[in-house]
Protein backbone atom coordinates (compact mmCIF):
# COMPACT_ATOMS: atom_id res chain seq x y z
CA UNK A 1 0.00 0.00 0.00
CA UNK A 2 1.21 3.46 -0.81
CA UNK A 3 2.18 5.61 2.18
CA UNK A 4 0.34 8.52 0.54
CA UNK A 5 -2.39 8.20 3.16
CA UNK A 6 -0.01 9.60 5.76
CA UNK A 7 -1.60 13.03 5.67
CA UNK A 8 -1.64 15.87 8.17
CA UNK A 9 -4.59 17.02 10.25
CA UNK A 10 -4.65 20.20 8.14
CA UNK A 11 -5.02 18.15 4.96
CA UNK A 12 -7.75 16.11 6.60
CA UNK A 13 -9.67 19.27 7.50
CA UNK A 14 -9.48 20.40 3.90
CA UNK A 15 -10.58 17.01 2.55
CA UNK A 16 -13.53 16.84 4.94
CA UNK A 17 -14.76 20.36 4.29
CA UNK A 18 -18.54 20.46 4.03
CA UNK A 19 -18.98 16.79 4.98
CA UNK A 20 -18.80 16.94 8.77
CA UNK A 21 -21.81 17.76 10.93
CA UNK A 22 -21.61 20.68 13.33
CA UNK A 23 -19.89 19.91 16.61
CA UNK A 24 -18.10 16.78 15.35
CA UNK A 25 -14.35 16.35 15.63
CA UNK A 26 -13.01 16.39 12.07
CA UNK A 27 -10.13 13.91 12.42
CA UNK A 28 -12.40 11.46 14.26
CA UNK A 29 -14.99 11.79 11.48
CA UNK A 30 -12.31 11.24 8.83
CA UNK A 31 -11.00 8.16 10.60
CA UNK A 32 -14.44 6.61 10.87
CA UNK A 33 -15.16 7.48 7.24
CA UNK A 34 -12.06 5.52 6.19
CA UNK A 35 -13.10 2.60 8.38
CA UNK A 36 -16.47 2.58 6.60
CA UNK A 37 -14.52 2.28 3.36
CA UNK A 38 -12.07 -0.49 4.23
CA UNK A 39 -14.39 -2.78 6.23
CA UNK A 40 -17.55 -4.67 5.45
CA UNK A 41 -20.62 -3.82 7.55
CA UNK A 42 -20.90 -5.72 10.80
CA UNK A 43 -17.11 -6.17 11.15
CA UNK A 44 -17.08 -6.75 14.91
CA UNK A 45 -13.30 -7.06 15.07
CA UNK A 46 -12.81 -3.60 13.56
CA UNK A 47 -15.41 -2.26 15.99
CA UNK A 48 -13.52 -3.81 18.90
CA UNK A 49 -10.27 -2.18 17.75
CA UNK A 50 -11.97 1.20 17.47
CA UNK A 51 -13.61 0.78 20.88
CA UNK A 52 -10.25 -0.06 22.43
CA UNK A 53 -7.83 2.28 20.64
CA UNK A 54 -10.12 4.93 19.17
CA UNK A 55 -10.84 5.31 15.46
CA UNK A 56 -7.84 7.57 14.83
CA UNK A 57 -5.23 5.43 16.60
CA UNK A 58 -6.59 2.22 15.10
CA UNK A 59 -6.45 3.76 11.62
CA UNK A 60 -2.92 5.09 12.16
CA UNK A 61 -1.85 1.58 13.12
CA UNK A 62 -3.13 0.37 9.77
CA UNK A 63 -1.66 3.23 7.77
CA UNK A 64 1.75 2.75 9.38
CA UNK A 65 1.42 -1.04 9.13
CA UNK A 66 2.92 -1.48 12.55
CA UNK A 67 4.19 -4.99 13.33
CA UNK A 68 1.61 -7.39 14.68
CA UNK A 69 3.53 -7.82 17.94
CA UNK A 70 3.47 -4.05 18.59
CA UNK A 71 -0.20 -3.91 17.61
CA UNK A 72 -1.02 -6.66 20.11
CA UNK A 73 0.87 -4.73 22.78
CA UNK A 74 -1.23 -1.63 22.14
CA UNK A 75 -4.39 -3.68 22.36
CA UNK A 76 -3.29 -5.36 25.56
CA UNK A 77 -2.44 -2.00 27.14
CA UNK A 78 -5.86 -0.67 26.12
CA UNK A 79 -7.63 -3.65 27.71
CA UNK A 80 -8.90 -4.89 24.37
CA UNK A 81 -11.86 -7.24 24.50
CA UNK A 82 -15.09 -8.06 22.77
CA UNK A 83 -17.54 -5.83 24.64
CA UNK A 84 -20.24 -8.46 24.32
CA UNK A 85 -18.30 -10.45 26.90
CA UNK A 86 -16.16 -12.88 24.86
CA UNK A 87 -12.51 -12.30 24.16
CA UNK A 88 -11.38 -12.97 20.61
CA UNK A 89 -9.36 -16.18 20.55
CA UNK A 90 -6.05 -16.44 18.68
CA UNK A 91 -5.90 -12.66 18.46
CA UNK A 92 -2.70 -12.63 16.42
CA UNK A 93 -4.27 -14.78 13.68
CA UNK A 94 -7.52 -12.80 13.73
CA UNK A 95 -5.57 -9.55 13.43
CA UNK A 96 -3.46 -10.86 10.54
CA UNK A 97 -6.53 -12.01 8.61
CA UNK A 98 -8.34 -8.71 9.23
CA UNK A 99 -5.41 -6.64 8.01
CA UNK A 100 -5.22 -8.78 4.89
CA UNK A 101 -8.86 -7.83 4.17
CA UNK A 102 -8.47 -4.13 4.97
CA UNK A 103 -5.11 -3.19 3.49
CA UNK A 104 -5.97 -3.54 -0.24
CA UNK A 105 -8.72 -0.93 0.19
CA UNK A 106 -6.57 1.47 2.21
CA UNK A 107 -5.36 3.73 -0.59
CA UNK A 108 -5.44 7.51 -0.88
CA UNK A 109 -7.17 7.31 -4.27
CA UNK A 110 -10.00 5.26 -2.72
CA UNK A 111 -10.41 7.75 0.12
CA UNK A 112 -10.45 10.71 -2.27
CA UNK A 113 -12.99 8.95 -4.47
CA UNK A 114 -15.22 8.28 -1.45
CA UNK A 115 -15.12 11.88 -0.25
CA UNK A 116 -15.70 13.18 -3.77
CA UNK A 117 -18.76 10.95 -4.18
CA UNK A 118 -20.07 12.15 -0.82
CA UNK A 119 -19.60 15.78 -1.77
CA UNK A 120 -21.31 15.36 -5.15
CA UNK A 121 -24.26 13.67 -3.41
CA UNK A 122 -24.38 16.44 -0.78
CA UNK A 123 -24.00 13.81 1.91
CA UNK A 124 -22.75 14.32 5.42
CA UNK A 125 -21.11 11.96 7.88
CA UNK A 126 -22.58 11.26 11.33
CA UNK A 127 -20.39 9.76 14.06
CA UNK A 128 -21.24 8.64 17.62
CA UNK A 129 -20.25 11.97 19.20
CA UNK A 130 -22.80 13.87 17.07
CA UNK A 131 -25.89 15.19 18.84
CA UNK A 132 -28.12 13.54 16.22
CA UNK A 133 -26.49 10.11 16.45
CA UNK A 134 -29.25 7.52 17.13
CA UNK A 135 -28.41 6.18 20.58
CA UNK A 136 -30.54 3.07 19.99
CA UNK A 137 -27.84 1.79 17.61
CA UNK A 138 -25.76 1.08 20.71
CA UNK A 139 -27.85 -2.06 21.20
CA UNK A 140 -25.89 -3.56 18.31
CA UNK A 141 -22.80 -3.55 20.56
CA UNK A 142 -19.84 -4.48 18.35
CA UNK A 143 -22.20 -4.56 15.38
CA UNK A 144 -22.67 -0.80 15.64
CA UNK A 145 -21.73 1.05 12.43
CA UNK A 146 -18.49 3.02 12.45
CA UNK A 147 -20.44 6.01 11.12
CA UNK A 148 -23.54 6.89 9.16
CA UNK A 149 -23.66 8.69 5.84
CA UNK A 150 -26.81 10.75 5.37
CA UNK A 151 -28.54 12.65 2.59
CA UNK A 152 -31.41 14.83 3.72
CA UNK A 153 -32.51 16.29 7.02
CA UNK A 154 -30.20 15.54 9.96
CA UNK A 155 -33.03 16.07 12.44
CA UNK A 156 -34.76 13.04 10.90
CA UNK A 157 -32.43 10.79 12.88
CA UNK A 158 -33.70 12.18 16.17
CA UNK A 159 -37.26 11.40 15.04
CA UNK A 160 -36.37 7.72 14.73
CA UNK A 161 -36.57 7.26 18.50
CA UNK A 162 -40.31 6.70 18.03
CA UNK A 163 -40.56 4.76 14.81
CA UNK A 164 -41.84 1.63 13.15
CA UNK A 165 -40.02 -0.47 10.56
CA UNK A 166 -42.29 -1.80 7.84
CA UNK A 167 -40.67 -4.49 5.71
CA UNK A 168 -41.82 -7.18 3.35
CA UNK A 169 -41.98 -8.74 -0.06
CA UNK A 170 -40.67 -7.00 -3.14
CA UNK A 171 -43.46 -8.67 -5.11
CA UNK A 172 -46.14 -7.23 -2.88
CA UNK A 173 -49.79 -8.07 -3.41
CA UNK A 174 -52.68 -5.61 -3.28
CA UNK A 175 -53.44 -7.03 0.17
CA UNK A 176 -49.92 -6.21 1.40
CA UNK A 177 -50.10 -2.73 -0.08
CA UNK A 178 -53.44 -2.10 1.64
CA UNK A 179 -52.14 -3.31 5.02
CA UNK A 180 -49.05 -1.12 4.69
CA UNK A 181 -51.16 1.94 3.96
CA UNK A 182 -53.40 1.20 6.94
CA UNK A 183 -50.46 0.89 9.33
CA UNK A 184 -48.83 4.11 8.06
CA UNK A 185 -52.15 5.93 8.45
CA UNK A 186 -52.35 4.71 12.04
CA UNK A 187 -48.74 5.82 12.60
CA UNK A 188 -49.62 9.35 11.53
CA UNK A 189 -52.10 9.73 14.39
CA UNK A 190 -49.37 8.81 16.92
CA UNK A 191 -46.63 10.86 15.18
CA UNK A 192 -44.57 7.74 14.56
CA UNK A 193 -41.82 7.79 11.93
CA UNK A 194 -41.64 5.07 9.27
CA UNK A 195 -38.40 3.24 8.50
CA UNK A 196 -37.74 0.82 5.65
CA UNK A 197 -35.17 -0.22 3.08
CA UNK A 198 -36.22 1.66 -0.04
CA UNK A 199 -36.82 -1.54 -2.04
CA UNK A 200 -39.69 -2.36 -4.36
CA UNK A 201 -42.95 -3.65 -2.91
CA UNK A 202 -43.76 -3.16 0.77
CA UNK A 203 -40.74 -0.88 1.39
CA UNK A 204 -41.77 1.48 -1.40
CA UNK A 205 -45.40 1.56 -0.26
CA UNK A 206 -44.28 2.35 3.29
CA UNK A 207 -42.17 5.32 2.14
CA UNK A 208 -44.75 6.50 -0.38
CA UNK A 209 -47.58 6.40 2.16
CA UNK A 210 -45.50 8.24 4.75
CA UNK A 211 -44.65 10.97 2.25
CA UNK A 212 -48.30 11.31 1.27
CA UNK A 213 -49.30 11.71 4.91
CA UNK A 214 -46.34 14.02 5.62
CA UNK A 215 -44.79 11.96 8.41
CA UNK A 216 -41.02 11.33 8.71
CA UNK A 217 -39.66 8.37 6.77
CA UNK A 218 -36.08 7.10 6.60
CA UNK A 219 -34.71 4.75 3.93
CA UNK A 220 -31.63 2.70 4.79
CA UNK A 221 -29.43 1.73 1.85
CA UNK A 222 -27.28 -1.39 1.43
CA UNK A 223 -24.80 0.55 -0.70
CA UNK A 224 -23.53 4.12 -0.68
CA UNK A 225 -26.04 6.94 -0.31
CA UNK A 226 -24.88 8.28 -3.67
CA UNK A 227 -26.13 5.11 -5.38
CA UNK A 228 -29.85 5.00 -4.77
CA UNK A 229 -30.99 1.41 -5.11
CA UNK A 230 -33.03 0.06 -6.75
CA UNK A 231 -32.69 2.53 -9.60
CA UNK A 232 -36.40 2.15 -10.35
CA UNK A 233 -37.10 3.83 -7.00
CA UNK A 234 -34.73 6.76 -7.60
CA UNK A 235 -37.56 9.27 -7.89
CA UNK A 236 -39.18 7.99 -4.70
CA UNK A 237 -35.89 7.96 -2.80
CA UNK A 238 -35.19 11.48 -4.07
CA UNK A 239 -38.46 12.57 -2.45
CA UNK A 240 -37.42 10.81 0.77
CA UNK A 241 -34.18 12.83 0.72
CA UNK A 242 -36.06 16.09 0.11
CA UNK A 243 -38.49 15.47 2.95
CA UNK A 244 -36.55 13.31 5.39
CA UNK A 245 -33.41 11.21 4.95
CA UNK A 246 -31.64 8.35 3.22
CA UNK A 247 -28.80 6.82 5.26
CA UNK A 248 -26.15 4.12 4.99
CA UNK A 249 -23.18 2.82 6.92
CA UNK A 250 -21.44 2.04 3.63
CA UNK A 251 -18.96 4.53 2.23
CA UNK A 252 -20.23 6.59 -0.72
CA UNK A 253 -19.34 4.84 -3.95
CA UNK A 254 -20.04 1.38 -2.52
CA UNK A 255 -22.25 -1.02 -4.43
CA UNK A 256 -24.99 -3.02 -2.68
CA UNK A 257 -24.24 -6.73 -2.30
CA UNK A 258 -26.14 -9.65 -0.79
CA UNK A 259 -24.06 -9.49 2.39
CA UNK A 260 -24.59 -5.76 2.69
CA UNK A 261 -28.35 -6.19 2.31
CA UNK A 262 -28.38 -8.72 5.15
CA UNK A 263 -26.31 -6.42 7.35
CA UNK A 264 -28.41 -3.40 6.37
CA UNK A 265 -31.39 -5.23 7.85
CA UNK A 266 -29.84 -5.12 11.33
CA UNK A 267 -29.81 -1.31 11.09
CA UNK A 268 -33.49 -1.26 10.13
CA UNK A 269 -34.29 -3.35 13.21
CA UNK A 270 -31.99 -1.43 15.55
CA UNK A 271 -33.06 2.04 14.45
CA UNK A 272 -36.76 1.27 14.89
CA UNK A 273 -38.85 1.04 18.03
CA UNK A 274 -40.61 -2.00 16.56
CA UNK A 275 -40.48 -4.08 13.37
CA UNK A 276 -43.52 -5.27 11.43
CA UNK A 277 -43.31 -7.82 8.63
CA UNK A 278 -46.28 -7.14 6.34
CA UNK A 279 -45.70 -9.77 3.66
CA UNK A 280 -42.81 -12.16 3.20
CA UNK A 281 -42.12 -15.26 1.16
CA UNK A 282 -40.24 -18.15 2.71
CA UNK A 283 -36.87 -16.72 1.62
CA UNK A 284 -37.66 -13.03 1.94
CA UNK A 285 -35.02 -10.68 3.33
CA UNK A 286 -37.73 -9.41 5.66
CA UNK A 287 -37.37 -12.67 7.61
CA UNK A 288 -33.76 -11.69 8.26
CA UNK A 289 -34.89 -8.29 9.55
CA UNK A 290 -37.38 -9.99 11.87
CA UNK A 291 -34.65 -12.20 13.31
CA UNK A 292 -32.45 -9.15 13.93
CA UNK A 293 -35.34 -7.48 15.77
CA UNK A 294 -35.80 -10.56 17.95
CA UNK A 295 -32.08 -10.70 18.76
CA UNK A 296 -32.18 -7.03 19.76
CA UNK A 297 -35.27 -7.63 21.93
CA UNK A 298 -37.24 -5.19 19.80
CA UNK A 299 -41.01 -5.76 19.53
CA UNK A 300 -41.86 -7.82 16.46
CA UNK A 301 -45.21 -7.91 14.71
CA UNK A 302 -46.21 -10.14 11.80
CA UNK A 303 -49.24 -9.72 9.56
CA UNK A 304 -50.94 -12.97 8.53
CA UNK A 305 -52.12 -13.36 4.94
CA UNK A 306 -54.32 -15.68 2.93
CA UNK A 307 -53.25 -19.28 3.43
CA UNK A 308 -53.03 -19.65 -0.35
CA UNK A 309 -50.62 -16.70 -0.75
CA UNK A 310 -46.94 -17.52 -1.29
CA UNK A 311 -46.24 -13.87 -0.43
CA UNK A 312 -47.32 -14.59 3.16
CA UNK A 313 -45.70 -18.02 3.60
CA UNK A 314 -42.73 -16.48 5.41
CA UNK A 315 -45.06 -14.52 7.68
CA UNK A 316 -46.87 -17.71 8.66
CA UNK A 317 -43.57 -19.39 9.48
CA UNK A 318 -42.64 -16.43 11.68
CA UNK A 319 -45.98 -16.64 13.46
CA UNK A 320 -45.39 -20.33 14.17
CA UNK A 321 -42.04 -19.39 15.72
CA UNK A 322 -43.47 -16.36 17.55
CA UNK A 323 -47.23 -16.79 18.07
CA UNK A 324 -47.30 -13.65 20.19
CA UNK A 325 -46.19 -11.61 17.15
CA UNK A 326 -49.48 -12.13 15.30
CA UNK A 327 -51.11 -8.81 14.38
CA UNK A 328 -54.79 -8.52 13.56
CA UNK A 329 -55.10 -4.78 12.94
CA UNK A 330 -53.11 -1.64 12.18
CA UNK A 331 -53.66 -0.53 15.76
CA UNK A 332 -51.90 -3.69 16.94
CA UNK A 333 -48.82 -2.57 14.99
CA UNK A 334 -48.89 0.90 16.53
CA UNK A 335 -49.32 -0.59 20.00
CA UNK A 336 -45.93 -2.31 19.55
CA UNK A 337 -44.33 1.12 19.32
CA UNK A 338 -46.31 2.81 22.08
CA UNK A 339 -45.82 -0.08 24.51
CA UNK A 340 -49.51 -0.87 24.87
CA UNK A 341 -49.34 -4.16 22.97
CA UNK A 342 -51.09 -7.11 24.61
CA UNK A 343 -50.74 -10.21 22.41
CA UNK A 344 -53.53 -12.71 22.06
CA UNK A 345 -52.82 -15.87 24.00
CA UNK A 346 -54.04 -18.37 21.44
CA UNK A 347 -52.54 -21.30 23.27
CA UNK A 348 -54.89 -20.69 26.22
CA UNK A 349 -58.00 -20.41 24.07
CA UNK A 350 -60.03 -23.48 23.00
CA UNK A 351 -60.42 -23.91 19.28
CA UNK A 352 -63.84 -23.14 17.88
CA UNK A 353 -66.42 -25.49 16.34
CA UNK A 354 -65.24 -24.94 12.75
CA UNK A 355 -61.66 -25.77 13.69
CA UNK A 356 -62.74 -28.79 15.73
CA UNK A 357 -64.76 -30.24 12.85
CA UNK A 358 -61.96 -29.63 10.35
CA UNK A 359 -59.42 -31.22 12.66
CA UNK A 360 -61.65 -34.25 13.26
CA UNK A 361 -61.85 -34.81 9.50
CA UNK A 362 -58.05 -34.90 9.15
CA UNK A 363 -55.27 -37.34 9.94
CA UNK A 364 -51.48 -37.38 9.68
CA UNK A 365 -51.87 -38.30 6.00
CA UNK A 366 -52.43 -35.49 3.51
CA UNK A 367 -56.02 -34.89 2.44
CA UNK A 368 -57.50 -32.53 -0.14
CA UNK A 369 -59.51 -29.49 1.00
CA UNK A 370 -62.63 -30.71 -0.81
CA UNK A 371 -62.47 -34.02 1.05
CA UNK A 372 -62.00 -32.26 4.39
CA UNK A 373 -65.02 -30.06 3.69
CA UNK A 374 -67.16 -33.06 2.78
CA UNK A 375 -66.15 -35.10 5.84
CA UNK A 376 -66.54 -32.14 8.19
CA UNK A 377 -69.75 -30.84 6.64
CA UNK A 378 -68.27 -27.38 6.09
CA UNK A 379 -68.57 -24.87 3.28
CA UNK A 380 -65.41 -23.90 1.42
CA UNK A 381 -65.43 -20.50 3.14
CA UNK A 382 -65.83 -22.06 6.60
CA UNK A 383 -63.02 -24.50 5.88
CA UNK A 384 -60.62 -21.76 4.77
CA UNK A 385 -61.26 -19.86 8.00
CA UNK A 386 -60.76 -23.02 10.07
CA UNK A 387 -57.56 -24.10 8.29
CA UNK A 388 -56.09 -20.59 8.59
CA UNK A 389 -56.53 -20.56 12.36
CA UNK A 390 -55.33 -24.16 12.76
CA UNK A 391 -52.23 -23.38 10.70
CA UNK A 392 -51.41 -20.32 12.83
CA UNK A 393 -51.74 -22.48 15.93
CA UNK A 394 -49.32 -24.99 14.46
CA UNK A 395 -51.88 -27.80 14.46
CA UNK A 396 -51.97 -28.46 10.71
CA UNK A 397 -49.63 -28.09 7.76
CA UNK A 398 -50.13 -27.84 4.02
CA UNK A 399 -48.21 -30.15 1.71
CA UNK A 400 -48.09 -30.76 -2.02
CA UNK A 401 -51.06 -33.14 -1.92
CA UNK A 402 -53.21 -31.41 0.67
CA UNK A 403 -53.43 -30.83 4.42
CA UNK A 404 -52.38 -33.00 7.34
CA UNK A 405 -52.74 -32.94 11.10
CA UNK A 406 -49.55 -32.21 13.08
CA UNK A 407 -50.73 -33.20 16.55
Amino acid sequence: MSTNLKISDFQIQKMMSGLVTEGSEIVESFSRAVWSLITEPGDTFAAALIASLGAKSALESEINRIPTKKYLGLLQDAGFEDKSGHRFKKLDAVLADARERWQPRLKLANVESMLSAARLAKAKIIVPDCSVWPEQLGDLKLGVPHCLWIRGNLVSLTQSTKSIALVGARQATSYGEWVTTEIVSAAQAEEIAVISGGAYGIDAYAHRSALALKIPTIAIMAGGVDRLYPSGNSELLGRVISNCAVISEQAPGSNPTKWRFLQRNRLIAALSSATVVVEAGKRSGAINTAHHATELHRPLGVVPGPISSAASAGCHNLIRENPEALLTSAQDAIALVTGSWIPDEFEDQPIGPLETRALDAMSRSQIQESDIATKAGLTVRELIIALGRLQLLGLVAQGERGWRKLT
